[in-house]
């Protein structure tokens, strides 16, 4: 009798989950991706907020006032946070955003604006009081790194097919990746930095289906929010559109086809984006500005210690460094399975390679980074656009994933998940003179590459009845890790970037 009434509640149990699969409410959460679209927003945001809680940041600090430190450090100090207040003073009071007296006799507020704030999200800032506005960059600020998750979140649904828990932890690598934790005080970049997925987003879409308002609209949204990243955003556009065209195209006439929706497209996106772009000519009066085409080639740093700084747990390049490569050891690892593996196309490989190299080689030669940066050099802040080296290779490392996921752990892929990494370490070997050096980076991180090898062998030789729980039980013990790493990361970054005295702060007129 009561394994009757056990079985009975077990078969309620499955036709509930049966009925809640077929309705709507699931649909949305899991076919369209909408629960993994939040996850991937939360849980970057929500790891960079505990860092900056265990810096102290008001009003986050475990303190019981909050804490006495704040973000503002460098030019986020003394030049984006006060453009911040005038964009949130104007709102309030209807002033106009094409000019200001906020500057000596008056200045074209436009081109400060275009460059420094002209993130939609800054309009979050009139539901902050007077005294807390301050709290609202940082809010917005985390926000921002948490689009960044989310929207390379859709990236990989969409280009790799997948609806499942695994996009998530991919995302979070991205959104925290150490180029985010080095330059998160350059507030004002990472709205096009987070919209970048989108964009790429859209050309695969582009070339895989015809659809192409995604790219127009996120194209355009990206040079509005920010032109200038927007502008790294363009040149990779280029790269990205003849990977998706040659991957996906079908016939040399639908490849022109393609390509003629992607310059149509382009041009609505630059010209929907375009009313910001004058307020570059104004932004050309600047001291950085005055540069001219180098006239030999030379290259700024030792390939050794570039690749070398991909270790996980290393300080991030705040002004002056190596370009932020480091996206978390797990994409490191899983390279080799993406470059060797047999059940990825050699022409996606080629595709990755090729844009990979193109990145790391642009930072590395002062031509093309002279190119790269809108024809001029910076004022230090090096490698503005080596996010994308980051994205390239956490998509890739996605890639390889999701083949693990569909057909199994193969023996020869444990193999191959050795070679990057191994590559790494010798790379930092050398690069500290040929020295065994076991430090904060070295050590951390062949702690955290054997936890994640162990996870993979673990799912490999464990009998698992079902490749469905393999994979979940998989996954879930990889996001573990990941959370880890990411969250010793950005305390790192923060601690890196620094923090000024909250109190100390000039109020008002002062």
């Amino acid at each position: 009798m009561k394994r009757s009434k056990n079985t009975e509640k077990a078969a309620a149990r499955s036709a509930k989950a049966a009925r809640f699969r077929r309705s709507r409410c699931y649909s949305i959460l899991f076919d369209k991706g909408v629960l993994y679209f939040l996850i991937s927003f939360a849980a970057p945001m929500l790891i960079m907020l505990i860092a900056f809680a265990d810096a102290n940041i008001h009003p986050l600090g475990w303190d019981s006032d909050g804490g006495d430190r704040q973000i503002l450090v460098v030019d986020l100090w003394h030049q984006y946070y006060p453009f911040f207040r005038v964009v949130r003073e104007k709102l309030l009071t209807g002033g106009s955003f094409l000019y200001s007296w906020e500057n000596g006799l008056g200045t074209n507020f436009l081109s400060l604006i275009s460059y420094y704030a002209a993130s939609p999200l800054n309009w979050l800032s009139v539901f902050f009081s007077e005294d807390h506005v301050r709290e609202a960059m940082t809010f917005i600020l985390a926000a921002k790194i948490g689009f960044a998750g989310a929207f390379f979140s859709c990236f990989l649904r969409y280009t790799y097919r997948r609806r499942d828990f695994s996009i998530c932890v991919f995302s979070t690598m991205f959104a925290l990746c150490s180029y985010v934790l080095g330059y998160y005080w350059n507030v004002m970049w990472f709205d096009t930095v987070a919209l970048f997925p989108l964009v790429m987003m859209g050309i695969v879409a582009l070339c895989r289906e015809g659809k192409w308002k995604t790219y127009t609209l996120a194209l355009a949204l990206s040079l509005a929010a920010n032109y200038y990243i927007g502008y790294f955003t363009c040149i990779f556009s280029i790269f990205m559109f003849a990977s998706a065209a040659i991957i996906e195209s079908k016939s040399i006439k639908g490849f022109f086809r393609r390509l003629w929706l992607m310059i149509r497209s382009s041009v609505i996106g630059i010209g929907l984006g375009g009313f910001m772009l004058p307020a570059y000519y104004g932004l050309k009066l600047t001291y950085s500005a005055q540069n001219s085409f180098p006239q030999t080639v030379t290259f700024y740093e030792k390939w050794t210690d570039i690749f070398a700084n991909m270790l996980s747990y290393s300080e991030p390049a705040k002004v002056e460094g190596l370009p932020n490569f480091a996206c978390g050891m797990l994409a490191v690892l899983l390279f080799g399975v993406f470059i060797f593996s047999f059940g990825i196309k050699i022409r996606e490989k080629i595709a990755v390679l090729i844009s990979l190299a193109a990145i790391a080689v642009s930072c590395n030669m002062n031509v093309l980074n002279y190119i790269w940066h809108g024809f001029h050099f910076t004022n230090q802040i090096p490698y503005r656009f080596a996010f994308i080296f980051s994205f390239v290779l956490v998509a890739a490392a996605y890639r390889a994933y999701s083949v693990i996921l569909y057909k199994g752990i193969k023996g020869y892929q444990l193999v191959l998940m050795l070679i990057a990494p191994t590559a790494v370490f010798v790379l930092k070997y050398i690069s500290d003179g040929h020295k065994l050096k076991f430090g904060e980076p070295v050590r951390s991180s062949l702690i955290i590459t054997a936890a994640f090898f162990l996870v993979f062998v673990a799912a490999k030789v464990f009998p698992f009845k079902r490749r469905k729980v393999r994979n979940t039980v998989m996954t879930f013990a990889l996001a573990a890790a990941v959370a880890s790493e990411c969250l010793s990361n950005a305390q790192l970054g923060v601690q890196t970037v620094g923090t000024t005295s909250y109190t100390d702060y000039p109020l008002k007129y002062q």
